[in-house]
């Protein structure tokens, strides 16, 4: 998500909860009075088993939480074995809907699933997942399949794999994107008939980074609810995304005794032991409007209580992925050099090189040293607040980029969670990785008491590619849901499919593929921001990358039936601007359900079987080839990045902090304007013209720009002289 969604959020609520400390004796409402005698039952809920973390006995039959990321863990390959049994019927039905009126549609069908599942269902829904099969001892179960599963690989060889990637984008981006996922959702009314619907159905995966992440969280914190689920409850008693509390309204006295229960179960994970971030409070204030019907705002609420979630262990959803990315002290993310971190409900951790490994989500909090614990009879369960992971969204905001946090007021609110020093706000403490045995030796990372993690599109990667495009995952397609606001009328541009290019040529990327794409100012002379468009349709761009990449499938967000172009800063929608929203979402995602082009839904579904068709010889339908004419782009690529300089450095003086940071460019001249020292890295193509990339952070005090209508710093087009404007800690450029 766009660092300042992250900022308006957050101040609505710190607003909010500083009014709150002022107002205790103000009427709730009967959402508050609920949220009220939470606070008072704190001490019966949420310091035993709420949202304070607690220690329990460590599991006999483990001696380290941690692996090596050299494959997939036991666990996941287990369940996906699973989900490709379902998957497999799934992608059938859908393709032989889609290609209705296609030639030799059943043709194809019939070489891409030689076996029908019928037979497989007949014997019942898979069997139940038990978890301490993540188990994964160094990772030696991870990378090695037995009999059984070599079996169902070759039945399953040529089903194609899917990803679904939702980008961040506030609240805009969770219900746009909503739309967009109930568009290919057959739970949702005339999905199948005028949309996509069963493509999700067909997905192995799902993953969302900031309101991505929310979207993502509330579909599956929620026992897997359908968006039209949603919809046809949006006017009953706590409702999903019903709003009850707002994070806005911080004049609205029904919220005060909210905010104080939010405050005081919140405060009782500080009480058990462990720091307290900006993103606690955040993650659980949200929490309560994103998961109504659990108790306390979902306070017991954990990523690994999906393990025993029935939906989960049957495999009816796609296994979810919500991401994050490491901070290390004094630099700056880039697309070269982030540490992109996931959560599962098996594990947390990183492929990239400055970690290589993973470790059970479950454990989070125990004090560990190469992953074994410490204390032999003292492990922590709990960290994994679910609202806790979904709030990292809100972690790149400090107290030395705006002054409202620095009041007294909300200091004494908070405890000392606010103040001056708060730099990382999504603190992991123990970190978990503590002496791990992995990464590089020099590294950082292993090396930290805690772990810092910030928000997932820090590194202008807004919709979150690098989890699907680990080559372990297999996958063949990837639908990217890009509701990002980039340009200065809140639509998208392209800048995160660049990113995600450029990040291959990096030292972070060598593990990873992804389709040439076309600088930004193609995407724009081209419109490729305003359609639908496929990237990687041919072989022959394929030739120089480390393997073949998936193909993407990019639907940004473009206006239909509503200007859903909304402002990142907006945070308060009523129900009609949220069904609006919805029903965009769902008609950017269908050609305008499918009015403007009857034929696109056999289009996906032959965007889908491409990889397959590539590497099998497969025949596809004769109409594909008007669909790879219609939407495939075929172009000139963005410029490789060839300078990686971590020498490099920029250096503006603020009198008040002095700190340098690496600088990536590609041979540009540029002005810095202001005072101040930036931590910077920016990538600009070879012909002076486009940025690719950009990130940077002020320290100090700095005049913020108010003009300036972009909210993201992430290829913006720039002149020769680049222009640095600090807006909360944000760099923008500026022509």
């Amino acid at each position: 998500m766009l660092i300042i969604s992250s900022l308006v959020v957050l101040l609505g609520f710190l607003q909010a909860v500083a009014l709150a400390s002022k107002h205790s004796s103000a009427s709730p409402t009967r959402s508050a009075s609920q949220a009220a005698s939470s606070a008072k039952n704190l001490n019966n809920s949420a310091v035993g088993n709420g949202y304070a973390p607690r220690k329990i006995k460590c599991p006999s039959n483990e001696t380290s939480f941690l692996r090596d990321a050299d494959g997939l863990s036991s666990a996941e390959k287990e369940w996906l074995e699973k989900r490709e049994v379902l998957v497999s019927e799934s992608l059938r039905q859908f393709m032989l809907q889609s290609w209705r009126n296609f030639t030799n549609a059943t043709g194809t069908v019939s070489q891409l699933f030689p076996v029908s599942n019928a037979s497989h269902h007949s014997s019942g829904k898979p069997h139940k997942f038990h978890s301490k099969a993540h188990r994964h001892h160094g990772g030696h179960n991870a990378s090695s399949p037995n009999n059984s599963s070599s079996s169902h690989q070759d039945l399953y060889s040529l089903v194609p794999k899917i990803g679904v990637a939702a980008s961040g984008g506030s609240y805009r981006a969770m219900f746009n994107g909503a739309g967009m996922l109930a568009a290919m959702d057959d739970r949702t009314r005339g999905s199948v008939e005028h949309g996509l619907g069963g493509l999700l159905q067909s997905s192995s995966y799902l993953v969302g980074s900031s309101g991505g992440a929310w979207l993502v969280g509330t579909l599956v914190g929620n026992n897997w609810t359908s968006v039209q689920s949603i919809i046809d409850n949006i006017r009953s008693n706590n409702s999903v995304w019903g709003a009850s509390h707002s994070l806005s309204d911080a004049g609205n006295s029904s919220n005060m005794q909210w905010l104080s229960a939010v405050k005081n179960e919140v405060d009782a994970k500080k009480a058990a032991g462990f720091p307290l971030s900006l993103s606690d409070y955040l993650g659980h204030a949200m929490a309560y409007d994103f998961f109504p019907q659990l108790a306390h705002g979902a306070a017991n609420h954990t990523v690994s209580d999906v393990r025993d979630m029935k939906t989960f262990q049957d495999a009816e959803m796609p296994f979810p992925l919500v991401l994050a990315q490491y901070e290390a002290p004094d630099e700056v993310n880039s697309p070269l050099n982030s540490t992109v971190f996931e959560f599962n409900p098996f594990e947390m951790g990183s492929w990239d090189e400055t970690l290589n490994g993973f470790t059970d989500v479950k454990y989070l909090g125990t004090n560990v040293s190469n992953g074994a614990p410490v204390h032999k009879n003292s492990c922590v369960v709990g960290f994994d607040n679910y609202g806790f992971v979904l709030g990292i969204s809100a972690s790149l905001f400090n107290p030395g980029t705006s002054p409202q946090l620095e009041s007294s007021s909300l200091q004494n609110f908070f405890g000392g969670a606010v103040n001056s020093n708060t730099s990382h706000v999504a603190e992991y403490t123990p970190n978990p990785f503590k002496n791990a045995h992995f990464g590089p030796k020099d590294g950082t990372l292993t090396k930290e008491d805690s772990l810092h993690l910030v928000d997932g599109g820090e590194d202008g990667q807004i919709i979150p590619f690098v989890p699907l495009l680990q080559k372990e995952r297999g996958l063949d397609v990837i639908i990217a849901l890009d509701n990002s606001a980039v340009t200065s009328n809140n639509w998208p541009d392209g800048s995160s499919l660049v990113a995600t290019y450029e990040r291959q040529f990096g030292k972070m990327g060598k593990n990873i593929a992804f389709p040439p794409v076309p600088d930004l100012k193609t995407f724009e002379e081209e419109k490729l921001n305003q359609r639908i468009t496929f990237f990687g349709c041919d072989d022959s761009e394929l030739n120089n990358l480390s393997h073949v990449p998936p193909l993407i499938v990019y639907m940004p967000n473009t206006q239909h039936s509503f200007a859903s172009n909304t402002s990142t800063y907006q945070v308060s929608y009523k129900e009609d601007e949220r069904l609006e929203m919805i029903r965009n979402g769902f008609e950017a995602a269908t050609m305008g359900n499918l009015t403007q082009d009857s034929n696109f839904g056999g289009c996906i579904a032959c965007a889908v079987a491409k990889r397959k068709q590539q590497s099998n010889n497969i025949s596809l339908p004769k109409e594909c080839d008007a669909c790879f004419s219609k939407y495939c782009w075929r172009g000139p690529v963005a410029h490789n990045v060839t300078t990686w300089n971590s020498t490099s450095e920029a250096t503006l003086g603020f009198g008040a902090r002095n700190l340098t940071s690496n600088v990536t460019w590609n041979a540009t001249t540029w002005k810095p304007f202001g005072n101040g020292t930036v931590n910077l890295t920016a990538i600009v193509d070879q012909d002076h013209t486009n940025s690719t990339a950009f990130r940077g952070k002020k320290y100090g005090d700095s005049k913020v720009d108010r003009g300036s209508k972009h909210n993201s710093a992430a290829g913006l087009s720039v002149s020769k002289t680049l222009t640095l404007v600090s807006l909360f800690g944000l760099m923008i450029i500026t022509p």
